[in-house]
């Protein structure tokens, strides 16, 4: 049933659809979740960016981990299927990766900020980048429903935890002991390129964000010329770092780990600290933080 359905989502492609939903799936990246979550970060409210951050960068690792562990081959490899795409599927089938992501992004801010309009753009987003994995022929539609469901469970799970945590007082230092031990732990227990680059800018972004939290206190809030500055440069430093970072570490786990560790120091600490320096930011008052 699930491959009927494939290839009759299949009889229906053209270049015009192929291409729209090249640009949909991309909307479940990498890279559009590091860019939307540096934004709520730096902009909106660091101690909701990072707590966001912190429960996609889990769904990513339960992910890679249940892909390991079911090993269900993609579509991709049917008879009678032409999968498009093909570089945006790599590794095993289930769960969707892209569709958990989206929906873990959009479940928490939806669960979060309780506006209508942002339930019509997140569900929105969230059905299309799902559509557009079975419409690619990357993933079968279980893949997807599987997805999305974890990822719900995952978002009321984690942020469950975080509201409770957050009433214990919790110092500085055993913070920063908390994130270190955590990440050997689970790098041991699930070592690959996937699991280091998670961990190593989950890692970094966790540490930075508690020395942030405890030595610099930036704002977020600042006029809009403002916010199109940090925005603007800050990018143009990360992408220039990724940059560096790869001809400086070309290859293998550690490299990874680097790359993505400075990225994520980049992000939670080192930007806010310029941005406190040489940026003027609106006076508000401070609200509850994830190491409170």
């Amino acid at each position: 049933m699930q491959l009927e359905f494939l290839k009759y989502l299949q009889e229906m492609s053209n270049p015009f659809l192929d291409t729209f939903f090249i640009l949909i799936t991309n909307l479940g990246s990498e890279v559009f979740f590091i860019l939307a979550i540096t934004y709520i970060y730096w902009c909106v409210d660091k101690n909701m960016g990072i707590r966001l951050f912190f429960i996609i960068m889990t769904s990513v690792y339960i992910n890679n981990i249940l892909k390991e562990l079911f090993h269900i081959q993609r579509p991709i490899y049917a008879e009678g299927i032409n999968a498009v795409y093909k570089k945006s599927a790599p590794g095993y089938s289930f769960p969707s990766g892209h569709s958990q992501t989206i929906a873990t992004f959009w479940i928490y801010l939806m669960k979060k900020m309780k506006n209508k309009r942002l339930y019509i753009i997140g569900w929105s987003s969230v059905i299309f980048v799902a559509f557009s994995r079975l419409y690619l022929r990357v993933h079968w539609p279980l893949d997807v429903i599987a997805g999305i469901v974890i990822a719900g469970s995952i978002v009321i799970v984690l942020d469950y935890t975080i509201e409770k945590m957050v009433k214990y007082e919790i110092t500085y230092s055993m913070n920063i002991i908390i994130c270190a031990f955590i990440s050997m732990i689970l790098l041991l227990s699930n070592f690959n390129e996937i699991a280091v680059k998670i961990l190593g800018l989950t890692t970094a972004a966790l540490i930075g964000y508690f020395v942030e939290n405890k030595y610099i206190h930036f704002q977020e809030k600042s006029s809009l010329k403002y916010q199109i500055v940090k925005c603007v440069s800050g990018v143009f430093i990360f992408i220039a770092l990724q940059i560096l970072m790869k001809k400086a570490f070309p290859s293998g786990i550690i490299a990874n780990y680097m790359r993505y560790f400075i990225v994520g120091v980049w992000v939670t600490l080192i930007a806010p600290a310029l941005f406190k320096k040489f940026i003027p930011s609106f006076k508000i008052s401070t609200s509850h933080t994830l190491a409170e």
